[in-house]
């Protein structure tokens, strides 16, 4: 673990490298999850990718072990962002691929469109490019206010997964570290989204992109994946059945499989993993 000291606060954030000693020049993969959970939530993601990329994980400012800011802290796409490209630049991460998962997927792909020479390639999990068609999401506040952050989070998980999804110690897991948000940033961050749109940005955007999407989340329905997947030049899109809107954690390995298949094929067809921007 490392903490990365930011004009904003400390970000903090973990590196895994074990990488194959037949592998040259590894890349690395940098993770950004979503609302209510931190960068632990890839860690079934681990196992399938270490052995040709070095991982990098951090907690999204104010979630997790990642201090929350001042109050006059604005979130955005651009701050949320440049905090991604600071954690890739105190790794030494020139390019790299990066994933994203809800709302970190909604990142992920603003960075691909604004940033592009950082990046080698972009993972969007259970993700949308426009916040108006994000489900629920508007109704948040009012149910916060009005129930408080425990009521939310018991509500949340029938959300993110089906019954029996997960084995018992990683649903209360998952539990206790969505129950432990606060409440500020839950909005701050809901209503950043539902201000997003990135359809005008997304046709611009030629790196290859990965589109991992559950056929069941309530946030997310398949069909706005549909529509960003049309607007894409550069796009592959795997729908996985029976699973809700939290994919990356109960599909961990099968993800990580998934993009690890994406990367080998684009690398098989150009020599590189990814495309020049």
């Amino acid at each position: 673990m490392a903490i990365l000291e930011t004009s904003a606060g400390p970000l903090y954030y973990q590196v895994l490298d074990v990488t194959a000693p037949w592998v040259a020049a590894p890349e690395t993969i940098l993770f950004h999850h979503g609302v209510g959970t931190n960068g632990d939530v890839f860690a079934g993601w681990l196992a399938g990718l270490a052995e040709r990329y070095r991982l990098v994980r951090f907690d999204v400012r104010g979630l997790g072990r990642s201090a929350k800011p001042a109050a006059e802290f604005r979130y955005s796409l651009d701050s949320l962002m440049a905090d991604a490209l600071a954690v890739a630049d105190a790794v030494g991460a020139s390019r790299f691929h990066m994933v994203g998962e809800s709302a970190g997927g909604t990142v992920a792909l603003y960075t691909a469109a604004r940033r592009p020479e950082r990046l080698l390639s972009m993972t969007g999990v259970s993700f949308s490019h426009k916040g108006a068609s994000i489900d629920h999401v508007r109704e948040w506040r009012r149910f916060v206010e009005t129930n408080g952050m425990r009521a939310w989070s018991r509500q949340m998980m029938e959300r993110r997964f089906h019954p029996g999804a997960l084995p018992p110690e990683k649903h209360a897991w998952f539990e206790r570290e969505q129950d432990a948000g606060d409440p500020g940033v839950l909005l701050a961050l809901a209503d950043m989204l539902i201000g997003a749109d990135l359809s005008a940005l997304a046709s611009g955007i030629r790196h290859p992109v990965l589109m991992l999407v559950p056929d069941g989340s309530p946030f997310v329905p398949v069909k706005v994946a549909a529509e960003l997947f049309s607007l894409l030049p550069n796009a592959e899109i795997q729908v996985f059945p029976h699973a809700r809107h939290s994919l990356c954690l109960t599909h961990g390995a099968e993800c990580a499989a998934a993009l690890a298949g994406f990367l080998q094929r684009r690398r098989a067809a150009t020599g590189v993993a990814a495309a020049a921007p």
